[in-house]
């Protein structure tokens, strides 16, 4: 079996591409300075930049360094960075939306982002799955045998990717595994940011080889930056865009660029690559920036009028994907697998959480009984492994077990989250089906503590939600948690911690996570507790009944109530993070919003670093029935006289 090619010639253009971003007015960037706070003014990293390619055809976008090569692919890929895209980007006259990049597009980013446990066949088996769930058992077989075949990884399929810390996969390997992986879903349309980086010369030629013959395989186009390619790699490109400041010194055939430098008075050296040629005149930090503009001015006088024809293929259709249910299965085979493979990660972490909550629950396993009051108390601290608080003798080290065990897999989430943020962009799998995924290792530690207490099963689900959403305010505020644990309600009042100091007891989360929790663990099960005897008149002694009960075999002091509300308002006496009514929704409110707003902080601070406001998505203007809604290709944005490109969303929607 064959990969089935396009029926219908595919056709990506762009027009009068520009992206702007903002800066100080003196031309320096914001850095970590908002935007609104100086003088600011607009740069444009791309001006006016077209090109097209069909199917069957590499377009190689080239330049020097800081050229804009980068910016204009991750620009036709609809990321959003911290400027303003303009122009025209179409996929057979279609709109160029997320939507229709999501059925017909992929990307391979500049690092490879692979599950280092699974072999090169098993990826390609989980990505034909996922994104062609229509075909049955033998024929996904021999679509992934196609795809080893194609990128030449039949020597290798059996071998695991591996990273940086497990030996697997070559470099050039795992470049042509990501390549099958983005081939996996039969895109149209191909962006791959430098494939030859980290290659040798004879690599990079194989590689760009490969992506040729690749293209007319499968029937798609392929567009691709790169920095400084070699005479047999600039010889596979059959397009080349070439940059000079963010504007276009040159868009063709690559084997016409020899020629039309002739033709402007630029002849290539004899024995001179004519890549490097066209690089060198074109830089205009080493080459006399008049010579630059000469250059670009010429090509620009050059360039042939934009054609309108447009072509009805459907692009805007989302072709029918796997099914919540089919994706969930996958997922869920592909980290059991995941499970088995790499015991630093998953297994070993599970069986450690599951041996140190039980551990940490023995020593308090008198506290399972209800027939006697003055295990209550104690009981407290059993509940620190679920509330993630309680800062009170064993319960203080209890209450960081979690936090501490989260810090030894900092690295491998980060590389996970690398790769599902590459599946989830290329539509793989929608983010909800992945979620259950990452709840394994919390009921893992949850889970132990409920069974050895005996609290309540019904309301282990509550008792999930308020746990996440601490965790999430824990996230932000990992650095002042110790903080929250001295000033909680519970190690002393709040009234008794000066002003201004006393605000940290009531803004910070973890007094509001303890309340919420409590409540739900003693006041919303419909467990009793013995030890207590109602009041009856004339029976008991005077003052042992304010409450409505007593403790015949306790003391005063370890008398707290038969039912939750009684023992939380026992325990409210002394320490006022408890309460008997219930504020769960309130606590479990704050929480969040206060990780909602620590969170905004962090984009807000985060944006100024990159340099400019969070990008907006641009807002479709109405076009006129005279007028069309594409950019002027002969508009300069630098101009004085022309402020800049029009906006379109995203870009500019074809009238038809």
């Amino acid at each position: 079996m064959v990969v089935d090619a396009p029926a219908k010639p595919v056709r990506f253009e762009f027009k009068n591409c520009s992206y702007r971003v903002k800066v100080r007015s003196d031309g320096r960037g914001l850095g970590n300075t908002p935007a609104c706070c100086v003088k600011t003014k607009d740069r444009y990293l791309l001006r006016n930049v077209s090109a097209s390619v069909s199917s069957g055809e590499v377009l190689a976008v080239m330049g020097p360094s800081g050229a804009g090569k980068t910016t204009l692919l991750r620009m036709l890929a609809l990321e959003k960075g911290p400027g303003t895209p303009y122009g025209n980007v179409t996929l057979n006259g279609h709109a160029f939306t997320r939507t229709v990049y999501t059925a017909h597009a992929a990307s391979v980013e500049q690092e490879d982002s692979l599950w280092a446990f699974l072999t090169a066949r098993e990826q390609l088996e989980y990505a034909v799955r996922l994104s062609r769930p229509a075909l049955r058992s033998a024929e996904r077989a021999a679509a992934v045998d196609e795809l080893l075949g194609a990128l030449g990884l039949e020597s290798c399929q059996h071998t695991r990717a591996g990273n940086a810390l497990v030996r697997g996969l070559s470099g050039g390997q795992r470049r042509r595994l990501s390549l099958a992986l983005a081939l996996a879903k039969e895109p149209l349309l191909v962006f791959l940011d430098e494939p030859t980086s980290g290659l040798d010369a004879a690599g990079a030629a194989a590689v760009m080889a490969l992506l040729k013959s690749v293209a007319r395989r499968v029937n798609a186009a392929i567009l691709c930056t790169i920095h400084q390619p070699s005479s047999a790699v600039f010889a596979g490109f059959d397009k080349t865009l070439i940059l000079s400041g963010g504007r276009a010194a040159y868009c063709g055939p690559a084997s016409e660029l020899v020629g039309y430098l002739a033709s402007i008075g630029q002849p290539v050296p004899a024995n001179t690559n004519p890549a490097d040629h066209m690089l060198a005149i074109a830089n205009a930090d080493f080459t006399d920036a008049s010579l630059v503009e000469e250059i670009i001015a010429q090509w620009s006088s050059k360039q042939p009028p934009p054609q309108t024809e447009e072509a009805d293929c459907g692009s805007e259709q989302q072709p029918a994907g796997a099914g919540v249910a089919t994706q969930f299965g996958v997922l869920l085979h592909k980290h059991g697998r995941l499970l088995l493979r790499d015991p630093i990660m998953y297994s070993a972490r599970c069986v450690i959480f599951v041996v140190i909550s039980l551990f940490l629950s023995i020593i308090y396993i008198d506290t399972r009984r209800r027939d006697s009051q003055e295990q209550l108390f104690p009981r407290l601290f059993l509940e620190a492994p679920t509330m993630g608080a309680l800062p009170a003798a064993g319960a203080w080290w209890i209450s960081n077990i979690a936090p501490a065990l989260g810090l030894l897999p900092l690295l491998a989430q980060f590389l996970d989250l690398q790769i599902l943020r590459r599946e989830l962009r290329d539509g793989i799998y929608h983010p909800a089906v992945y979620a259950p995924m990452m709840f394994v290792l919390a009921f893992a530690n949850l889970v132990p503590v409920y069974a050895v207490a005996d609290w309540p099963w019904e309301t282990l689900g509550l008792q999930c939600v308020i746990f996440a959403f601490t965790l999430a305010a824990f996230d932000c505020l990992a650095q002042a948690w110790f903080l929250g644990l001295l000033m909680n309600g519970f190690m002393m009042p709040p009234e008794d911690i000066i002003w201004p100091i006393r605000i940290f007891a009531y803004a910070l989360p973890l007094r509001w996570q303890i309340q919420g929790s409590t409540y739900i663990l003693w006041a919303m099960g419909d467990h009793t507790y013995g030890g207590t005897e109602r009041c009856v008149f004339n029976a008991t002694g005077e003052g042992e009944c304010s409450q409505g009960f007593f403790c015949p075999d306790a003391p005063p002091t370890s008398c707290y109530g038969e039912t939750g509300e009684e023992i939380l308002d026992s325990f409210a006496a002394n320490y006022s993070c408890f309460t008997s009514e219930n504020t769960v929704a309130l606590c479990m409110l704050y929480i969040l919003l206060f990780a909602l707003v620590c969170k905004l902080v962090y984009a807000l601070a985060l944006s100024a670093v990159r340099g400019g406001k969070m990008v907006k998505p641009p807002t479709t203007p109405r076009a006129s029935p005279t007028t069309s809604p594409s950019v002027s290709r002969s508009a300069d944005p630098s101009s004085p006289a022309h402020p800049g490109p029009r906006r379109v969303q995203p870009f500019a929607t074809r009238q038809s």
